[in-house]
């Protein structure tokens, strides 16, 4: 699964239909002064936001030696206030698994591998975000048995919509030999609250086995209760076996302190799942949905959509609905669709609750390609591969409670480099419209597209600026809405970087 945004929006969907038009208008975007980076460093992500600014995770490379991990804080004017190596954490047993920015307090995951115990210690600690150096002691969270300084495990978290509770999840990577016995699954799941104390802390072994589950998403509630999807193989760990579906979901729910289990099994027939989510809303509804395939899990017909009630224990909502030959028509060939051809390569961002216990999916095409040339001749005659990244359109479906589809609505990119750096998209949720920014190709010269689609399913798509004009190419991925009505957004070339802010409070209906 392919999820690149996990964050809670609601959004208020009353209407039908589906527009498209241009617009030439652009919205104003302002610029901090532009900076220098060093070789071989570079800015990993935006991890946080306050009053004072921002703060991004940037990893020092070294041609010799442990990377270092290094924490920067821009202020709203975009200038770089302090650049802070984490020193302690470049060694080579330590791997930092993320960084979090929880009720305005920042802080750092790392394992840290004890070779003489054969250990993975997972710690958290948290950061000065004055200074940007690691305070007091690091925190044990959970160790496990590891097999090598690379076997790390998987980490999550998921944040209630008050920002009251979270939870952190750390899954072990286990290793099995030949004639070792298979291995259930198993993970630590800790719930905090707001000042980050811990409520309660579960280590959990799963009547699963290992090398047959796989943990997709962890949530949590108002009222501190764990959400986990899995995804199960029957048999063994492959799409399908004998032509029938050989897996399915569940969302496992932890109450009463992660002393009490509820679990609910997701199937649609002999459907493919290809892309799931899931998000737990206002009145501890569970919103699963994503899209399906007939034939395979590399191409999708439609969408589906559950709504769980744990207080009553049951699915109150099951539904799948294939996608309408006209969206079909605007993603891909009249051939295809008249040969009832499903969609290539779609997946699952994200998913948006509405207030009615709706929800809106978004998702994007993504593949590679590849190319093999040969220099040389006989013995010396070597292979050589270049790959080809591909982002192209982007799909909004607006799901309603009964989970019939309202309206699909497509955006036309076609985005391909040897790359991934540029490509893709940044999305922001405001005043009921959602907003894409991205490049309209990959190229110093090509200009950045400022996509909206309205509450009724209306498209508008006009120029947003040049990158040309700023000397830069924008990075999507690295962009991330920090505020109800603005989006932080980043671009580099070369040595040479700068932050912009996008300010859509006057942009109306």
């Amino acid at each position: 699964m392919q999820t690149k945004y996990h964050h809670f929006i609601p959004f208020f969907i009353v209407f039908f239909g589906f527009i498209f038009s241009k617009s030439s208008m652009a919205q104003a975007v302002r610029w901090g002064k532009e900076q220098q980076q060093e070789n071989n460093n570079y800015i990993e992500r935006i991890i946080g936001q306050d009053q004072q600014g921002f703060y991004v995770s940037r990893t020092k490379s070294r041609l010799f030696g442990t990377n270092t991990p290094m924490v920067e804080h821009y202020d709203n004017e975009m200038n770089l206030q302090f650049a802070a190596p984490l020193k302690t954490l470049a060694q080579k047993n330590i791997n930092v698994d993320n960084y979090w920015h929880f009720n305005n307090r920042l802080f750092v995951y790392y394992t840290v591998y004890n070779r003489k115990s054969s250990l993975q210690i997972l710690h958290y600690q948290e950061i000065d975000k004055q200074t940007g150096k690691l305070l007091g002691k690091p925190t044990v969270l959970t160790q496990v048995p590891s097999y090598g300084r690379n076997s790390i495990g998987q980490l999550e978290y998921g944040a209630a919509t008050d920002s009251s509770y979270a939870a952190v999840l750390y899954s072990p990577y286990l290793e099995s030999g030949l004639f070792q016995k298979k291995k259930n699954a198993s993970f630590q799941l800790q719930v905090v609250d707001k000042d980050f104390k811990t409520i309660w802390n579960k280590s959990v072994e799963a009547p699963y086995a290992y090398d047959l589950f796989d943990i997709e998403k962890v949530d949590v509630d108002r009222n501190g209760n764990a959400y986990v999807l899995a995804k199960i193989y029957i048999r063994k760990r492959q799409e399908k076996s004998s032509g029938r579906v050989n897996f399915y979901y569940k969302v496992l729910v932890y109450k009463d302190k992660g002393e009490s289990l509820q679990e609910y099994e997701l199937k649609l027939d002999q459907m493919y799942i290809t892309d799931i989510t899931f998000k737990v809303g206002r009145k501890q509804l569970i919103t699963c949905a994503g899209f399906y395939s007939e034939r395979r899990t590399t191409s999708i017909k439609g969408a589906f959509f559950f709504t769980i009630n744990p207080s009553s224990n049951k699915i109150i909502t099951k539904g799948y609905k294939p996608f309408t030959k006209d969206f079909l028509r605007q993603l891909t060939s009249k051939r295809r669709v008249r040969k009832g051809k499903e969609l290539y390569r779609y997946y699952l961002d994200d998913i948006i609750l509405r207030s009615d216990g709706g929800a809106v999916l978004v998702g994007e095409q993504y593949y590679v390609t590849t190319n093999t040339y040969y220099t040389g001749a006989g013995l010396n005659r070597t292979a050589n591969t270049t790959y080809t990244y591909h982002y192209e359109d982007v799909i909004v479906i607006n799901i309603n409670p009964d989970a019939s589809i309202a309206w699909s609505a497509a955006i036309p990119k076609d985005q391909s480099a040897s790359t991934k750096r540029f490509s893709s998209y940044a999305m922001a949720i405001i005043r009921g419209k959602i907003h894409f920014i991205y490049n309209d190709r990959i190229s110093k010269k090509a200009p950045v597209m400022h996509a909206t689609v309205n509450t009724r399913g209306y498209v508008d798509i006009k120029e947003l600026f040049s990158n040309k004009e700023f000397g830069i190419i924008t990075r999507p991925l690295l962009c991330k809405q920090v505020s109800k009505t603005e989006m932080l957004i980043y671009g580099e070339r070369g040595k040479r970087y700068k932050f912009g802010m996008i300010d859509f409070g006057s942009d109306g209906e």
